[in-house]
């Protein structure tokens, strides 16, 4: 047939596997997290102004939101052993909260809102603690 790809046994190996990761750390992407610490899971940027877009501001933001779709799992499957070709490849570790980023996130988009000319803007953090995860939400 023409058009159709067929997949060889590496493919489906590595399909397997990969499943297999799903399945194993599905529920547990916790797991590399100390007592204690935060899982950054979510980080959002509002702005109450029309000027000014919120993904305008988020290119401010010091700490990113894990991946927890694939990178994340992968890294817990393997304990972070970064020796294993898959973790080094797809894996990444854990991206956990950091207070002192989260002051400076805040500082940085104060800033860059005084640079477009609003001079007396406010930024609140607001802190949304779930579990072992954590959400931040930057109000401008």
């Amino acid at each position: 047939m023409k058009g159709k790809k067929s997949y060889g046994s590496k493919d489906y190996h590595i399909i397997v596997l990969v499943w297999s990761l799903f399945f194993i750390t599905s529920c547990n992407i916790t797991k590399m997290v100390p007592e204690g610490r935060y899982l950054v899971s979510n980080v959002e940027v509002k702005v109450d102004t029309k000027d000014i877009n919120d993904s305008q501001m988020s290119s401010f933001i010091r700490q990113k939101p894990n991946d927890p779709k694939i990178s994340l799992r992968v890294y817990n499957a393997y304990n972070g052993d970064t020796s294993r070709w898959i973790v080094k490849k797809m894996g990444a570790p854990p991206i956990l909260y950091d207070s002192s980023q989260t002051d400076l996130s805040a500082r940085n988009i104060r800033i860059e809102m005084a640079n477009k000319g609003y001079l007396n803007a406010k930024v609140d953090t607001i802190i949304n603690i779930s579990g072992k995860k954590i959400d931040v939400t930057y109000n401008v």
